[in-house]
Order: C-alpha cells, then structure tokens, then sequence
C-alpha cells in the first residue's frame, strides 16, 4: 500500500518532467558516489502521520497561513549568507540520506525527512494518491531495494544559504541512472526542528547537461 509514493519519491521522470533516457552515444560516470539502502538508518514514519495530509481538503481549498500551502513549482528565492563548513556538511547528511532511502525504496523513511508542514507541502504540491481507499493504518509498506543499476547518484549540495528565518535554502544535485550525462538538481529548504535538519520546501527542477564540480560549494 501507498506504493504512490515509491513513484513519486525517487523522483520518477514522467511525473516529474524530467528526463531520464539513455543519451545516444553517452558513456556511464565512473565517479558516481551512490548512497547505499544501508545508509537509510533514520525511524520510518508512521502510516498515521502520512495519512493525515493525503485526507485533507485539496490544496486549492487551503486557507492563507494553513500548514498546507497551495502547491507551487516556483523556483524557491535565493537570499542569504553562505552557511558555515558545519552546517553544510549537516545537511549534507540529509541529502545524502534522503537519496539513501530513496535507493533503498522505503517510502516512510524517505518521508521521515521531511518536516511536518514539509511532508504537506509535498503532497499538496505532488499529489496526493488517485484514491486513498484501501490504504489503512495497519496497512505498512515495505521496502524494496532499488538494484545497483538503477540506484540514484549523489552529487552536492550547493548554494546553501542562510534564509531571514534561520531555515537553509540549497540546491541538491544527482545523478539518474539512465541518463550519465545530466544532472537532477531539486531546490531544498532545509529546517532543524529537533536537532536535525529536515527538509521543509522541495522544488524539482529540469535535468540539465552534467558539469564538474571540484569541491562542493556553499556560497
């Protein structure tokens, strides 16, 4: 059950718009550093709190202020001071993660790093499932391990700045299988409610040609 979000959750081309396919001619990275479903240690998310926001009125319907804002692609506002080395190398750990479980295709951990009003922008913004009818509380999804082939590739975590807020805004950058020669870059809000940064706002952007980046850069 909510096999919905496997889909939505690993980031899969055709609903997101982004592409995917095998370029002719392209030749595999040698250098992908690909979190392992090992590293996908964080508590999974219970069925009950998932629940909760695919009940809700659809996202035209929220109120201003309510913790389900109406869904949005619009790139999120760079603005800010560069973070410093620890706070970078913090979420950095997050992303990381966060692709981790995405390779392990374990969706309530997945959604375990997002923060509460983060999990309600992401399904006001994606969507909810077709039909929540037959998804129960007892009704536990389990993981399916992504094979090595098609296991997503980290990047860096770039841009990562300090937001008015004290949220941090960054821009998360992987690799697909299926396509070595582009890159998936998402616009992350990060958010450290309890002592972990969790991510709060998510923008998928368009995949574009894949560059070097030598060192990851914060600023």
């Amino acid at each position: 059950m909510l096999s919905w979000l496997l889909v939505i959750l690993a980031g899969g081309a055709a609903l997101l718009g982004h592409t995917s396919g095998q370029e002719s001619g392209a030749t595999p990275r040698v250098d992908r550093d690909i979190p392992t479903p090992e590293e996908c240690r964080l508590a999974p998310r219970s069925v009950a709190s998932v629940l909760v926001y695919t009940v809700l009125p659809p996202p035209h319907a929220a109120t201003p202020g309510s913790v389900m804002a109406p869904p949005t692609s619009t790139p999120i506002q760079a603005e800010g001071r560069p973070v410093d080395a620890a706070t970078l190398a913090a979420i950095t750990r997050t992303a990381r993660e966060w692709i981790a479980c995405r390779n392990a295709g374990d969706p309530l951990r997945q959604l375990a790093l997002f923060s509460d009003e983060g999990l309600a922008r992401f399904i006001a913004s994606y969507g909810p499932p077709p039909s929540t009818q037959g998804i129960t509380l007892d009704a536990t999804p389990s993981a399916t391990p992504r094979p090595p082939e098609a296991r997503i590739a980290f990047i860096m975590v770039r841009d990562a700045r300090v937001q008015s807020d004290g949220r941090i805004q960054a821009i998360i950058v992987e690799n697909r299988p299926g396509a070595p020669l582009l890159e998936n870059s998402s616009q992350v809000v990060f958010v450290r409610p309890d002592g972990r940064w969790l991510i709060d706002e998510l923008v998928f952007q368009d995949a574009a040609p894949a560059s070097k980046h030598p060192t990851p850069a914060s600023g």
